[in-house]
């Protein structure tokens, strides 16, 4: 149905990499890495490096800074959905989904620049990551929304970008059941965990995150999209979060 990643689609930084974990890696004079695997409980996210962190930081915050000066573009900067819904009802709120998979590694770039990003948002914008629902991506899928069912997610979302991205020590065509006995090696219980990823609760997210992404005419990965309505086509990650944060200033009415 769709692609897994957007293939065009460039980082802007292309140090801001998730490969770039705390203490995952070091090269030595002649190049050859020498891989550690970053140390963290079950119950924690792995760490970004904190030069990585730095970086994003800072240049999040010249996106949000040029957005203030640089009005979002229809037709070049994002398209308009026609009939576009949001994912979940707004409730006040300004919904910006990023739809990911973990198997691409533009999203694994994006994670830290839209972490960064998210810590720098006001109370009335809502980050819903939303993963690819259809095809190769499925079991990947539901990897997701079972970490979000069982109160894992925080410590399990960037251990499957390492995984795949980082260390490889997780095929980025896994099972369910690989998934499951990868998790189990670090862990977390594989047994239950394979059992979340099977209910009923789980399948009936991943039916309403391929609904939303049909409807929003998602073609590739990392895609953003704003208030249902909004499709960002940025010529970088950099840029969707600029475009992102006009947008917000746009539907927030701080700018006609």
């Amino acid at each position: 149905m769709m692609s897994l990643s957007k293939g065009m689609r460039v980082p802007t930084l292309a140090v801001l990499s998730l490969l770039a974990v705390a203490g995952c890696q070091q090269k030595s004079p002649n190049a050859a890495a020498t891989t550690t695997k970053p140390v963290a409980a079950p119950t924690q996210p792995l760490p970004f490096d904190p030069r990585l962190v730095q970086m994003a930081n800072t240049a999040v915050a010249q996106a949000i800074a040029e957005a203030k000066s640089r009005p979002a573009v229809a037709g070049t900067d994002y398209d308009v959905i026609a009939n576009g819904q949001p994912f979940q009802p707004l409730d006040g709120k300004i919904e910006v989904v990023e739809v990911f998979a973990y198997s691409c590694p533009h999203c694994a770039d994006f994670e830290p620049l839209l972490e960064a990003w998210s810590k720098l948002q006001p109370g009335n914008v809502r980050v819903t990551p939303l993963p690819l629902a259809g095809g190769a991506a499925s079991d990947l899928g539901r990897t997701y929304f079972a970490a979000v069912k069982t109160g894992q997610l925080a410590a399990i979302h960037t251990r499957m970008f390492y995984g795949i991205h980082g260390d490889k020590s997780l095929p980025a065509a896994a099972s369910g059941n690989d998934i499951a006995a990868w998790l189990g090696g670090q862990g977390f219980d594989a047994k239950s965990f394979r059992a979340t990823m099977a209910s009923p609760e789980v399948q009936q997210q991943m039916q309403l995150a391929h609904d939303f992404e049909v409807r929003s005419g998602i073609e590739g990965t990392p895609t953003l999209v704003v208030n249902g309505k909004y499709r960002i086509k940025g010529p970088s990650q950099l840029d969707d979060l600029r475009i992102v944060s006009a947008l917000i200033a746009l539907e927030s009415g701080t700018r006609k």
